[in-house]
């Protein structure tokens, strides 16, 4: 919507990898843009077999499909995490963790999987819907295994959080300007909180705040104090709890 253009993620003739093109019309598309590609701490048998984009809250977040080649064309496909703020340049979780996994032994999604396009938001929670089958990739056919169609969640805004333990720790965010309404957070803190001051970004003097707890996909600090347009940062300090997002509304 920013580019009010048309935007399309696939391979393009740079063969198990991700590109970009877009275009005004649907019809004439630029030149594809390798943007995606496997680097050494991935291995030399890791392929990107395919990738699930949406634009999700202003951000481009992404399921890339890692392929695990064993042998010529055969191997597992499970997704992990990537994100951009312009679909051009991405990163990934340094630590290569899985966001989706192979099921079990003998599970219809044990070898195989195939995201769809996009992630799907329902209410409070996200859906990646995916093809899997329980044979590897490239050995379908031989062992008579077909796929099948399921889906995973994710609580809303759940891609990825900010924990704290018992110990605790403290977020302090950059200067904002408060655009008007209640202060929102995504939080599960069942056994903890989130302490949460509204500063003033010049002086620090708190102009509004409250302990948050539970596992709440919407918990609200009342902004009654505060004017419209005032400069601010919000500190939270987390113990034993995860923090996924924080809006106004």
């Amino acid at each position: 919507p920013r580019l009010k253009k048309y935007v399309a993620f696939s391979r393009l003739g740079f063969g198990r990898k991700v590109a970009r093109t877009e275009s005004e019309d649907f019809i004439h598309w630029s030149p594809p843009e390798l943007v995606l590609e496997p680097d050494i701490r991935d291995g030399a048998n890791t392929q990107f077999y395919g990738i699930t984009i949406s634009l999700y809250e202003g951000v481009y977040v992404g399921a890339l499909w890692m392929f695990y080649i064993q042998e010529k064309s055969v191997g597992r496909i499970d997704f992990q995490f990537c994100w951009s703020r312009d679909g051009k340049q991405w990163q990934r979780d340094p630590e290569r963790r899985i966001l989706l996994g192979n099921g079990p032994e003998g599970a219809w999604d044990h070898g195989d999987m195939r995201g769809a396009s996009h992630f799907t938001v329902l209410d409070n929670e996200i859906r990646l819907y995916y093809a899997g089958s329980e044979a590897d990739h490239g050995r379908g056919a031989e062992l008579g295994k077909g796929m099948d169609i399921g889906f995973a969640t994710l609580r809303r805004d759940g891609f990825m959080s900010l924990d704290a333990g018992p110990d605790g720790g403290t977020l302090l965010t950059k200067t904002l300007a408060y655009p008007g309404g209640e202060l929102c957070f995504n939080l599960d803190a069942p056994q903890g909180e989130a302490r949460v001051a509204v500063l003033d970004a010049a002086s620090g003097r708190t102009l509004a705040g409250g302990t948050l707890s539970g596992d709440t996909r919407r918990a609200a600090v009342p902004m009654h104090a505060v004017e419209k347009g005032a400069l601010l940062k919000i500190s939270v300090t987390l113990k034993d709890a995860a923090l996924y997002s924080f809006w106004f509304e």
